[in-house]
Parts: C-alpha cells; sequence; structure tokens
C-alpha cells in the first residue's frame, strides 16, 4: 500500500503491471488497483498478466487530500500521472493574468517540467 498527503494537484493518467522477467513470479494473472480516500474507496482498473499491462487514466487528485493506492493480487504496478504549479507554488486563474502573462502560462503548461512527472509503485497488499 502506498499512501499520501498531495501537496499540490496531481492527474493521474496510466497504471502498468510491470512485466519484467524478475517481477513474472505471478500468483494471480489479475492485478486490481484501488484508490481510497477519506470518502470512498474505488477500483480503478484491473490489469491482467498477459493479456493487459496497461490501462489508461484520468483522474484528478486536489491538495491536502490523502489518497492510499493497493493492490490486490501478486502483480508490481505502477501508477504514472503530472502535476502542475506555478514558480512560487500558487494557482493562478485565467481570469486574474493579462492576455500577454496567459499566453506564456499556458505554453509552459503544455511542457510538463520533469520534476512534474510522477510516477510510483504500488505495493501489494
Amino acid at each position: 500500500m502506498y499512501s499520501c498527503v498531495l501537496d499540490e494537484e496531481v492527474h493521474l493518467s496510466l497504471a502498468a503491471l510491470d512485466s519484467r522477467p524478475d517481477h513474472d513470479d505471478v500468483g494471480s494473472k489479475y492485478s486490481q488497483v484501488v484508490l481510497k480516500t477519506k470518502d470512498t474507496e474505488q477500483l480503478l482498473c484491473t490489469l491482467v498478466h498477459g493479456t493487459i499491462f496497461q490501462q489508461s487514466l484520468d483522474l484528478k487528485l486536489m491538495p491536502r487530500e490523502k489518497v492510499s493506492f493497493s493492490v490486490q493480487g501478486s502483480g508490481v504496478v505502477y501508477i504514472t500521472g503530472y502535476s502542475f504549479s506555478s514558480p512560487n507554488g500558487d494557482y493562478i486563474e485565467d481570469e486574474e493574468m493579462p492576455s500577454a502573462r496567459r499566453a506564456v502560462e499556458q505554453e509552459a503548461r503544455s511542457r510538463v517540467e520533469q520534476r512534474g512527472i510522477i510516477t510510483q509503485r504500488v505495493i501489494r497488499q
């Protein structure tokens, strides 16, 4: 299980089952990725060794939200996503900035910096 309280908004984009030979000791073909928050527990996807190795996700998690991920099954699963933040860490609404600055900010958002890419291995239960 992996748990954390988020510092910033995070967008989860992919769950991937590790298929490398050193992780090929498959007890169960199925690996279910579960997300738990304060209010809910949700099955994000079921990955199947030999058939379904990746699943696209489109999930936004908010700052200060406590989240826990777990994998039910014997596979090793990686969750990948990204975050956007302004240089000083504050979020800026589009209506609050002049159009020239907005264009620069939008271009910067389109280029995800290396530090903004998040990959986390989820430990099986």
